[in-house]
């Protein structure tokens, strides 16, 4: 489901900050020094509301490609061949599972036995890179006879250094993948921290000036 583009505590804060620049913008300076500090002031607030903005639009953009790319997972067809009868097709998943060896697949319907089969990929990026490291080290290992497996099987030294390379660039863009992410993760949250102590703050000063405590210029 997609969320709003503001949190409830950048929707208040918006509230503090209309509040403090028609404040200011409605108070007669009595002398250049306060003119001057209720410009400050009105620039201020503005910067602040600028940067929440951008960064929850920001944050906002990257949840909603998130849920596309969710959503495109599951209305994108695959040709896949069925295990039980052979049959060729272009199919939508029916669903997910993961299955004893750790790996989560898309599994399909088949149209003409009406069995279900998998597709023999991971759906999911990071486990697609696993995968594609895994069957690289099976292959350039030992089998039970003590011959190198892709030998024994026929595959080439060409064909495994091309699979090498590609689960070598999987796993370097799965890395990067997840170091975007991580810091995207602790960027938005120290933000959010940063809003919190926003709206402490301008709430406190805000009783301030409607109790008349406090008057513009005032620390």
């Amino acid at each position: 489901m997609e969320e709003e583009t503001y949190t409830k505590d950048e929707k208040e804060l918006f509230v503090l900050l209309k509040f403090f620049k028609n404040y200011n913008s409605n108070y007669i300076p009595v002398n250049e020094d306060e003119k001057k500090m209720v410009e400050n002031n009105i620039r201020d607030y503005q910067k602040i509301e600028d940067d929440v903005i951008e960064v929850a639009n920001a944050r906002f953009e990257n949840l909603k490609n998130y849920e596309n790319e969710t959503k495109k997972k599951w209305t994108t067809f695959h040709d896949v061949e069925c295990h039980h009868c052979g049959f060729k097709t272009s199919l939508l998943p029916k669903g997910e599972e993961k299955t004893a060896n750790g790996f989560t697949y898309f599994y399909f319907m088949c149209p003409k036995c009406n069995e279900k089969f998998d597709n023999g990929f991971p759906n999911t990026f990071k486990e697609s890179a696993e995968y594609a490291e895994s069957v690289y080290t099976y292959l350039d290992s030992k089998g039970p006879d003590g011959r190198i497996n892709h030998i024994r099987l026929g595959i080439s030294k060409g064909t495994m250094e091309e699979m090498r390379k590609k689960a070598v660039k999987l796993q370097k863009a799965v890395k990067e993948l997840e170091k975007s992410y991580k810091k995207d993760k602790e960027r938005y949250h120290q933000f959010a921290k940063l809003v919190a102590d926003h709206v402490a703050f301008l709430t406190i000063e805000k009783y301030k000036f409607i109790c008349g405590s406090k008057a513009i210029g005032e620390s």
